[in-house]
């Protein structure tokens, strides 16, 4: 989701068991290497109800470069390796602005889940 159009992607209920409000939002990250995009999901939270990002699970298996995702309320900067995915936890206190780049060779899709819930960080 581009910060120019908050409103082609939305949020889906996920059945985690424990009986809370578990929720994702399921962006797809399309850019040539080395360009950030802007990704701002406080939109959500005003239209759809999805607050407190925890997690973000990133499928970067086709890609050959890194991707980065930089968190900006607090510079945190999350990681994902080439040829790799995984759950990272993330640090957002209010606001959900995020940008996100890579570094690979050609321009990608990439699948990536803000989740309001923790799940164990992992990369496989």
């Amino acid at each position: 989701m581009n910060i120019n159009q908050p409103n082609n992607i939305s949020v889906t209920p996920v059945q985690t068991g424990e009986g809370c409000p578990a929720l994702s939002v399921k962006v797809y990250f399309n850019a040539a290497p080395n360009i950030k995009q802007s990704f701002d999901l406080t939109y959500l939270a005003d239209t759809q109800g999805f607050k407190g990002v925890q997690c973000v699970y990133i499928d970067n298996a086709d890609n050959d470069g890194e991707l980065k995702i930089h968190v900006d309320e607090t510079d945190q900067i999350i990681k994902c390796p080439a040829r790799r995915q995984g759950y990272f936890p993330i640090l957002v206190p209010s606001r959900s602005r995020f940008y996100i780049s890579h570094l690979g060779t050609a321009e990608k899709t990439i699948p990536i889940f803000f989740l309001n819930f923790t799940v164990a960080q992992g990369v496989w």
